[in-house]
């Protein structure tokens, strides 16, 4: 899939080697090419790599990040830029505006509050291009889906389930939980697509969802068989078993986030079963056996 290029731009090491060390930057399609102690050392590192977004802190010597975001501006309109500033200077990073700074986070910055920033900065990077690339329209769409996962999307975004191709009027959800090595979510993600049933899959955090969609029926005979194919195909290349959980029968896109959670309870019951498929039942919430 597409990757994001990052450089980090902070005088303090701590916060450089936190930024580029602590998050694992790979699972967000983004690898930090580079970290600089100021805005002199950040533009040399800009006119001879690749980069497309910059994360600088405020405050440095030589050039502040206030400096550096005016250079980008005027030289590398294309290179978003996200600041980092401590609480007295935020006025002052505000001032940035004029150079179109894409995001402004308080210093010190919750790790979510980083990623949220850099994905909402490399979806505009891709939308704002003419045309996209099938691996860019993949990012946007595994974007859109977690986003949908996460919480109920505004119907503005629900138009864009159009763009790619997806009716949520009858859908179930199928939630594959991955062994502990998460080098496996390749593997797992092939075998759901040679196995293609009207299907769509996404990663969520160590969970890989698939969404059947447009399933006419509530027979899901063909989704339990689908799954146990694509564990049985799993264990054949990994000798694991991968477990799933379906999610109850949907209607409409709104209740997209229920659906994913009935599938991972399911999933969570795998333990009781000796299943390794597990289909969601509203006896489960009521506690009932």
């Amino acid at each position: 899939s597409m990757i994001f290029h990052l450089l980090i731009v902070d005088d303090e090491t701590i916060f450089r080697k936190g930024l580029s060390e602590y998050i694992n930057w790979e699972t967000y399609d983004c690898v930090v090419s580079a970290t600089a102690k100021n805005g002199t050392e950040a533009i040399d590192i800009i006119e001879s790599t690749p980069i497309d977004i910059v994360i600088t802190d405020v405050r440095m010597p030589s050039l502040d990040g206030i400096g550096l975001a005016k250079y980008i501006h005027e030289n590398h309109p294309e290179i978003s830029v996200i600041i980092l500033s401590g609480y007295s200077e935020f006025e002052y990073a505000r001032s940035a505006i004029q150079y179109n700074v894409a995001e402004y986070l308080l210093k010190p910055a919750a790790k979510k509050d980083v990623i949220n920033a850099v994905q909402n900065v490399a979806k505009k990077l891709l939308e704002s291009k003419s045309s996209i690339s099938k691996s860019e329209q993949a990012f946007l769409k595994d974007q859109f889906f977690q986003e949908l996962t996460d919480h109920v999307v505004p119907d503005d975004s629900l138009n864009k389930l159009s763009n790619f191709d997806i009716n949520l009027n009858n859908y179930y959800v199928a939630a594959f939980q991955l062994p502990d090595d998460m080098s496996m979510v390749g593997t797992l993600k092939d075998i759901i697509i040679d196995n293609k049933l009207n299907s769509y899959c996404f990663r969520y955090n160590n969970l890989i969802i698939n969404v059947y969609f447009d399933y006419e029926t509530e027979d899901t005979s063909a989704i339990i068989d689908n799954c146990n194919t694509i564990d049985s195909s799993f264990k054949m290349f990994t000798s694991l078993n991968v477990n799933a959980g379906i999610s109850g029968y949907h209607h409409s896109a709104r209740n997209f986030s229920t659906a994913v959670s009935e599938a991972i309870l399911a999933l969570s019951l795998n333990f009781y079963f000796s299943a390794h498929v597990v289909e969601f039942s509203s006896d489960y919430v009521a506690g009932k056996e």
